[in-house]
């Protein structure tokens, strides 16, 4: 048998088209603790607890640098599948549409189950070719509850209440999250051009770069890396923010990237060059 596999870099989770959600009521879950921020090394969590019991629901959203983006990790026996790899769930945002992001399966020990989202926003912009607008705070404010449905399950609410203060917790974290990694926030809050990837970015890491342990075994991990990029555009280090798997494709991932991505480099409210970051993930994946 012939086995075909594919790694591409991306900076997004793609949503499918809108879906209808499941005609019966949503289990209702109250939040039951309050809002926690975590500051890491290298992120930012929002986390909350939903539910008591067999219902009990953590969410977990996480940010790797200022952005409109997060990730989002549900972790309890309500997201608990019978499979692993990708499978259809449902997710609404407030009142706005049913969306089908890509979800990830895994799990955090102790019989405890997640499902990891990628690339998210709180408003109901559809990726495009024109740049994603800021989210604003009366969007944020707007959304009130995070709902789910895994295909063939029960459909839950989370009652987040407004999430404009716990986003302002999250901007706070990010921007110090920026200083501490030695740059200054308010310079590349204000850049006029953030570093800009020269050539294909899909040729920084390609198929043949697979580890053949992993390829053998069938493995497929999720890393999330930053780059620091001078004042000339070159790759001046790698750090791993975040890995699902081991270190087979954390350690390959910075030693490649670091001799194969190339960029012009940031420039300032006044165009001069400066020093800053990139900050994206891979997706390494095979299959049968």
């Amino acid at each position: 048998m012939l086995r075909s596999l594919a790694v591409a870099a991306i900076a997004l989770a793609l949503t499918a088209p809108p879906v209808l959600a499941a005609s019966k009521p949503a289990i209702s879950l109250a939040r039951t603790s309050k809002w926690e921020i975590n500051y890491d090394e290298d992120s930012c969590h929002l986390l909350a607890k939903f539910g008591e019991g067999s219902q009990s629901t953590i969410l977990r959203i996480t940010r790797f640098q200022p952005d409109n983006y997060f990730d989002l990790t549900l972790y309890g026996m309500p997201v608990k599948v019978n499979f692993a790899n990708r499978l259809p769930v449902e997710m609404q945002f407030g009142g706005q549409k049913w969306n089908r992001p890509l979800a990830m399966v895994g799990d955090a020990g102790k019989q405890m189950p997640l499902l990891i989202f990628s690339g998210l926003r709180l408003d109901d912009w559809i990726y495009s070719s024109t740049p994603a607008p800021d989210v604003s705070p009366a969007q944020e404010e707007a959304v009130n509850s995070i709902s789910f449905k895994i295909s063939g399950g029960k459909r839950y609410r989370l009652e987040t209440g407004p999430m404009n203060g716990p986003m302002v917790a999250m901007r706070a974290c990010t921007t110090d999250l920026v200083s501490h990694w030695g740059f200054d926030p308010s310079e590349q809050a204000r850049l006029s051009q953030p570093p800009k990837p020269l050539g294909v970015i899909s040729d920084w890491i390609t198929s043949a770069d697979f580890p053949k342990k992993a390829l053998n075994q069938g493995s497929s991990g999720l890393v999330q890396f930053r780059l620091d990029i001078d004042e000339t555009g070159k790759v001046s280090g790698c750090r791993i923010l975040y890995r699902t798997n081991p270190d087979d494709f954390a350690d390959l991932s910075c030693k490649l990237l670091t001799q194969r991505a190339k960029f012009s480099p940031a420039l300032d409210s006044a165009g001069k060059a400066v020093r800053s970051f990139y900050v994206s993930k891979i997706r390494w994946q095979s299959a049968w």
